[in-house]
């Protein structure tokens, strides 16, 4: 009887452990997001940093981080941690655009293309409009023009 009393509060002991862990992921989150939205990108990413390295599979502080640092024009930081957002299964169609983005300022074409292809079944309507123009201008500079035209046309039929 005693033993399983211990089991018991040890259980509740680890359970309210892990709920005030995400109660203080959610303010940090929370401040984070509200420093991306005013473009204080550097505070953002100094928020998100804690709880990223105690929780490197944090999907949402990866992408935020990447989005952050490409804000900032430092790619090759966006691409490490939007790649890694969209490696740990990431749903949302801004990790996607936010890597191709990146890829299409340091001129790898393909690596652009190859990424707005496997984000694209996630882009709702407004999103759409965004991946076409992008994914469109990286056919045309890799020269592969009908496909440019064809993405650079539905960009326009989605604004529509």
């Amino acid at each position: 009887m005693n033993w399983n009393r211990r089991l018991l509060k040890g259980s509740f002991l680890l359970l309210v452990a892990v709920l005030f862990e995400n109660a203080y992921l959610q303010a940090d989150y929370k401040l984070a997001v509200a420093y991306y939205n005013q473009g204080n990108f550097q505070k953002s990413i100094d928020e998100l940093k804690p709880d990223l390295d105690a929780n490197p599979n944090w999907e949402f502080g990866h992408r935020l981080t990447g989005l952050c640092h490409l804000a900032l024009k430092h790619n090759s930081l966006a691409i490490q941690f939007l790649s890694r957002a969209v490696e740990l299964k990431s749903t949302t169609v801004s990790t996607y655009l936010g890597l191709g983005q990146a890829y299409f300022q340091l001129d790898q074409f393909g690596k652009c293309i190859e990424v707005l292809n496997r984000g694209e079944s996630l882009a709702k309507d407004a999103e759409k409009a965004k991946l076409y123009r992008l994914r469109g201008f990286a056919y045309s500079r890799s020269h592969k023009y009908p496909e440019a035209v064809s993405d650079l046309q539905a960009a326009l039929q989605s604004r529509n």
